[in-house]
C-alpha cells in the first residue's frame, strides 16, 4: 500500500516511469513494478498557480522577504553574479513543479523539458473540468436512492459527490463528517483522522469505495480500507454547482439531529470528569477487560479496585441523566432516586 501514489486532488499531475500499457475489460490501464526499478510522482494541479510565494516556500519564505520600496536591497548581486530577485522568482517557479509525493527516496526533474508538459496538462485540466461536471455526477450515486434501491446492500461498493456540511472530531483517530449531495439529504460518514489530508466544512469532495450502513438508525456510509477522498480545483464546475445547489442545514435537518429531549445527538456533552489528581493519574481501562478479564488483572490492581474508564453513550435509557444513576444510604444500604 505504501508504494501506491495517494492522490490529493483531481486534476493532479502523475508522471509514471517504465510502465507497460495492458487492456482489461476494455479499459486502458498502466502495469508498473515497483520492485523492478518503476516510478512515479504526483504534482500539484493548477491550483499551485494561486498560492503566493510564501505558501509556496514555506518556511524558506522568510529568507526572501524583500523590501519593494528599497532598490539596492533588490539589486544586491549574489556571489554567482545572478540578481537577489531573479533567485527569488527562480526559487518560486521551481517549487510550483516540484512533486508533493514521489516513491523510492528521491526523484530527477528537467526543468527546462518536463515543466512544458505539465503547464500543458494544468491548461488542459483546467479547460476540461470547466465542461466535464456530467461525468462527475454520472459516476456518483446519488444519497437520496440508497436506502430505497434494491441493489444496494452492505457488501456494494459505490461513489458519492458530495459537499461537506459539518466536521466533528469524534476522538483521538477519527472524524464524522455531515455531507450532502444534489438530492439534499444529510448523511454521516466516519474517516480516519489524518489519511485524507486537511478537510474544511464547504468543501466539494468525492468519496472513492463506500457502503451503506443499512442497519443504522441514522442515514450513515461506512469506510474501506480502499475508501479514498479527493477534492476539486477551483476552476471545475461541478465545485460551482454544488456550492450554488446544496442547501445547508434546513429545519428537517435539524430535527433529524434532536433527540426527544431536544438536544443534538452530534454535540458531546461531558457529564462526569475526575477531580482527584491521584485518581487521574490511573491507567485507562477498557470495558471489556474489566467485564471478562478481570482474572488477569494484576493482584494489585484487584486490591485497588479503582478503574479510570473513557466511553461514548451510544443511548441514554432512561432519558433522563439523573436517573442514570442512583443515590446510595451507606446505613441502610437503599437507593434512591436523584431528581
Amino acid at each position: 500500500m505504501e508504494d501506491l501514489p495517494v492522490v490529493r486532488k483531481i486534476g493532479d499531475v502523475i508522471r509514471i516511469h517504465r510502465a507497460t500499457v495492458r487492456t482489461f475489460k476494455e479499459q486502458k490501464q498502466f502495469n508498473v513494478n515497483m520492485v523492478f526499478n518503476s516510478s512515479w510522482c504526483l504534482f500539484h494541479s493548477s491550483d499551485v498557480n494561486l498560492l503566493d510565494k510564501a505558501a509556496v516556500l514555506g518556511p524558506e519564505a522568510k529568507d526572501y522577504n524583500l523590501s519593494d520600496e528599497s532598490d539596492e536591497e533588490m539589486e544586491t548581486v549574489m556571489q554567482d553574479g545572478t540578481m537577489l530577485s531573479d533567485r527569488v522568482v527562480d526559487k518560486h517557479e521551481r517549487k510550483k513543479y516540484a512533486p508533493y509525493k514521489f516513491s523510492g527516496k528521491s526523484y530527477s526533474f528537467d526543468f527546462k523539458q518536463e515543466k512544458v508538459i505539465v503547464d500543458a496538462l494544468r491548461n488542459w485540466e483546467d479547460a476540461f473540468f470547466q465542461k466535464s461536471a456530467w461525468i462527475f455526477k454520472k459516476m456518483s450515486k446519488p444519497l437520496g436512492s440508497l436506502k430505497n434501491d434494491p441493489k444496494i446492500d452492505e457488501s456494494k461498493e459505490f461513489d458519492l459527490l458530495v459537499k461537506i456540511l459539518k466536521i466533528f472530531e469524534k476522538d483521538d483517530y477519527s472524524l464524522e463528517l455531515r455531507i450532502k449531495d444534489l438530492s439534499n439529504e444529510m448523511w454521516f460518514i466516519v474517516i480516519p483522522k489524518l489519511k485524507f489530508g486537511v478537510l474544511r466544512e464547504g468543501d466539494i469532495i468525492r468519496i472513492r469505495s463506500v457502503l451503506v450502513n443499512i442497519t443504522s438508525k441514522r442515514n450513515v456510509i461506512s469506510c474501506k480500507n480502499s475508501t479514498n477522498i479527493l477534492r476539486f480545483t477551483h476552476r471545475s464546475a461541478i465545485v460551482r454547482e454544488l456550492r450554488e445547489k446544496v442547501e445547508d442545514e434546513t429545519a428537517t435537518d435539524k430535527l433529524m439531529l434532536e433527540d426527544s429531549a431536544n438536544e443534538v445527538i452530534m454535540s458531546p456533552v461531558c457529564y462526569t470528569e475526575i477531580t482527584d489528581p491521584e485518581s487521574l493519574r490511573l491507567p485507562l481501562f477498557k470495558l471489556d477487560d474489566l467485564f471478562l478479564n478481570f482474572d488477569s488483572f494484576p493482584l494489585e490492581v484487584k486490591k485497588r479496585n479503582a478503574f479510570r474508564v473513557r466511553f461514548y453513550a451510544l443511548r441514554i435509557d432512561p432519558q433522563d441523566p439523573r436517573e442514570v444513576v442512583q443515590a446510595l444510604d451507606p446505613e441502610t444500604k437503599e437507593t434512591f432516586s436523584c431528581q
